[in-house]
């Protein structure tokens, strides 16, 4: 496989503190409009570069997706 690099963004997942998890949790609970934009935003910077590490980079974008939904789902 080859090499991947460091994932750019992944310091947004560090930078978001349990606290501001926990809100994002309660704003996808309550059905809040751009909720779910914001989970992504964070949650996919930081799954993209594990799944590409452990699958690859082919099927990336659809197991980022797969995943995705089922953390939505979970919090739901």
């Amino acid at each position: 496989p080859e090499p991947v690099a460091a994932d750019p963004h992944a310091e947004d997942l560090h930078a978001t503190s349990p606290p501001q998890l926990q809100n994002l949790v309660d704003r996808l609970r309550n059905g809040e409009s751009g909720a779910m934009e914001d989970l992504y935003r964070i949650f996919s910077r930081g799954v993209r570069f594990y799944l590409c590490r452990q699958l690859g980079a082919q099927e990336l974008e659809d197991k980022v997706h797969d995943t995705f939904l089922i953390v939505v789902q979970a919090i739901q």
